[in-house]
């Protein structure tokens, strides 16, 4: 097939889709397009694209152009879809529509590896989707929106007047008339999308969610400054993770986490949260307000130890041993923070997280707290041990009344707020 060309989209399945083993590879991002878009949204939408070509048929366009798809040729048998995922996956809903039990594209999710044996895969839930019967006790992020999309395809077609008899011809018309710029790479995708580094470093969640956060500025079509924006903050925060200067803040943050030495130790911000073959979608906007509170906690760090200030160290220390003495695992930094995107913890700082997560739990952690941020140097992981006793019943320090609660609480405030008025106020 010729590279770099318009082909029909009939030709495009025949000589390629039908002849080698197609997939969306982990590196893409989840399936975002919306069930319609506003007149105010020019963003792509499922309900749009049906209008578009049913409209181009009824008035007799010769030829529709429908955007480019990019594949990445792995070997002679094997292609990557790099970009143009989004409209092949809804162009693929849109046959279904009108011809439920024919498979026009067939293509498989690499991160169908990930998916629990109870789910149906992408790629099944898509050849089956006409079906009423289909489980959906196990619906994840990719399915939501399938079947979302192809509910509102089914309704736009019924709204435009679409008849049984306009099968054929509708279908004739969006494989031989409608045409995409079909474009074959030899360029690592990897490459093109992270600027993976000379040492080929693996591959970690990181590594996937910046891909994703890219790609969805890319498709908005949003200016250089949003995608400098996150490769500035991904610096950042690999800065923070690996320079030499602040190993003390690694050691503490990373504690409880499995990294590699060749692995990228961005990889932590994120596994409380997904993991490699993560089904969850990531949605770019709250992604964003995350990192930058991950980096604005990181900061504080580093501004305490260039203050000679331990109080958040040996704070967090003493949480995660007794964590693990009351016979849970051990509490694990970015675990404080919470799985889900909720803006409010967004505006806590972290000995306010510190303390919440310390006065919600056993009086032995609100005296443990308390009591850890009285040492004037840093309490090491080898002190807090020895003074935590194996009895957790047996009484450590004095088990604080609510009067001492309090006081504790009003001077904690203070001691915050007069913390970060001399670090320049944030976060």
């Amino acid at each position: 097939m010729q590279n770099n060309k318009m082909i029909p989209i009939k030709k495009m399945i025949e000589e390629c889709f039908n002849k080698q083993y197609i997939y969306i590879p982990l590196l893409q991002r989840n399936y975002k397009w919306k069930k319609e878009s506003t007149e105010s949204d020019n963003s792509p939408s499922a309900k749009k694209l049906v209008n578009n070509l049913w409209s181009s048929y009824c008035n007799k366009i010769p030829t529709y152009t429908m955007g480019m798809i990019t594949l990445y040729n792995e070997n002679n048998e094997k292609l990557q879809i790099i970009d143009g995922q989004q409209r092949i996956i809804t162009l693929t809903l849109l046959l279904k529509a009108l011809d439920a039990e024919k498979d026009y594209f067939k293509f498989y999710f690499e991160r169908d590896e990930g998916v629990d044996e109870c789910s149906l895969k992408r790629s099944d839930y898509i050849s089956l989707i006409y079906l009423d019967n289909i489980d959906d006790s196990f619906m994840y992020t990719d399915l939501i929106r399938f079947k979302e999309n192809f509910k509102v395809i089914k309704e736009t077609l019924e709204e435009r007047n679409y008849k049984e008899s306009d099968k054929e011809g509708f279908i004739n018309y969006i494989l031989e008339n409608v045409n995409i710029l079909f474009h074959l790479t030899d360029v690592e995708p990897t490459d093109e999308f992270l600027n993976i580094n000379k040492n080929k470093t693996p591959f970690v969640i990181s590594d996937y969610v910046k891909a994703n956060m890219i790609m969805d500025i890319n498709e908005k079509e949003e200016s250089c400054d949003s995608r400098k924006k996150i490769l500035d903050l991904f610096k950042e925060l690999s800065a923070y993770l690996f320079i030499d200067e602040y190993m003390d803040i690694w050691e503490l943050i990373s504690q409880g986490y499995e990294c590699k030495l060749n692995e990228n130790r961005l990889k932590i911000l994120f596994c409380d949260r997904y993991d490699n073959n993560s089904i969850i979608g990531y949605e770019y906007e709250n992604e964003y307000k995350r990192l930058l509170y991950y980096k604005n906690i990181i900061k504080s760090l580093i501004d305490d130890i260039n203050k000679k200030n331990w109080n958040s160290f040996n704070g967090f220390n003493c949480l995660r041993e007794i964590s693990n003495n009351n016979g849970i695992n051990k509490l694990k930094f970015f675990e404080m923070f919470g799985k889900k995107y909720n803006n409010y913890i967004l505006n806590e700082r972290l000995e306010e997280v510190m303390w919440n997560k310390a006065k919600n739990a056993k009086s032995i952690n609100i005296s443990c707290f308390i009591e850890s941020q009285l040492y004037i140097g840093e309490v090491n992981l080898e002190k807090v041990l020895k003074d935590i006793p194996d009895d957790v019943t047996k009484e450590w320090v004095y088990f604080v009344s609510n009067e001492e609660i309090k006081e504790f609480q009003n001077y904690y405030k203070e001691y915050i707020e007069e913390k970060y008025q001399e670090y320049g106020g944030g976060i």
